[in-house]
Parts: C-alpha cells; structure tokens; sequence
C-alpha cells in the first residue's frame, strides 16, 4: 500500500523489499538464539527492566518510532514509560533521586531510576547532546537504538522507521518475557 501511495505521490517513495530485508535483518539480530553479548534488544531490555524508560527521538520519524516502543514498554511492563521532547524530558531527569550504591533491593525494595533512551536515526540533532550531558550530570544512564548498518539517514523513510521501532519491540518483548508478562503482552 505504502509503495502505491508513494507512486501516486501521497506518501514517500518505499521499496517495500528493502523495507522487508531491513525487517529480517533487525528480527535475525534479535533472535532469542543470539547470545547477550550479540543481541542488542536483548541488552536493552535488561537496562530497561527495572527502569522508568524515558524515551526521546530527534527527528519526526524518530519521535514516532519512540511513542510506539513506549507504548510496548508500557504494555510490557505494567509500568508507566515516558516519550517526550527534550524539553519536557529535562526536569524529569533533573527531579531524579541520586542513586544509593547502598541500596539492597531485597530490604530497601526496587529503586525506580529513569533511564534515557535515544532513537538515533543518525539525524543530527543539537538538542540530544544538551539531553544526553544532563543525562549523564544527574547519573541517568543513556542508551540507545541505532540504525544498523547498511541503513543510514539518507535510506528510505519507512525503512529507517521500521528498523527503529522494530528494534524497540524486540526489547520490550524481551522486558515482557524477563517479567512473566508476555502471555499478557501477545500483541507487541
């Protein structure tokens, strides 16, 4: 549909084979047969698993692809996930509780850090680097989903779309799974 859409002019010219490699190539890198060290959503959902998630994209495509790895985030965890402009995004990060490197989770319970996560389509963008350094002042850990590669900026817009939120939805289905919640979660 997107491909005739883009042809007729009412939408951005795709290649859905090109779409569909990309969509193999993220679902072979985050296949539950891929060790830790080799599977990027398998990574992320561990950082991500006992976090408020706070999500941020630069670019409009970007922003999009965050909204929906929020919402699979929130389906996955039960927990509230956060995906807002920067500027909503900083006094959350900055009103964090510092982190008690004494804290036992058995006695004390789970302490809720947020944790920044970056949709990098590779757009530059100044204001992720303003994020990203008060980040990294108020000790919020900072991650990100990339494009892999053979996929960059200049690539076809629903290609760079789908590698991002794809790359989000294995992470929060590996969330979903860490937590005993993915028969609850079958949609992701």
């Amino acid at each position: 549909v997107l491909a005739v859409l883009g042809r007729l002019g009412l939408g951005p010219q795709t290649d859905p084979n090109q779409v569909g490699r990309a969509a193999d190539m993220i679902a072979e890198e985050s296949s539950p047969f891929r060790e830790m060290p080799f599977n990027r959503a398998k990574e992320l959902a561990c950082a991500m698993a006992d976090a408020t998630p706070l999500l941020w994209g630069g670019s409009v495509l970007a922003a999009r692809s965050a909204r929906r790895v929020a919402e699979a985030l929130r389906r996955a965890t039960g927990e509230p996930a956060l995906c807002a402009d920067a500027a909503e995004l900083l006094p959350v990060i900055c009103s964090s509780d510092p982190r008690d490197p004494f804290s036992d989770p058995e006695v004390d319970g789970p302490q809720q850090r947020p944790v920044l996560l970056v949709m990098d389509d590779h757009v530059p963008d100044p204001r992720r680097a303003g994020l990203e350094e008060v980040a990294q002042r108020f000790d919020v850990p900072v991650h990100a989903i990339d494009l892999p590669l053979g996929v960059d900026e200049d690539s076809d817009p629903v290609r760079t779309y789908v590698t991002l939120l794809m790359q989000g939805r294995y992470m929060a289905a590996y969330v979903a799974l860490g937590l005993g919640r993915l028969d609850d979660v079958v949609q992701l």
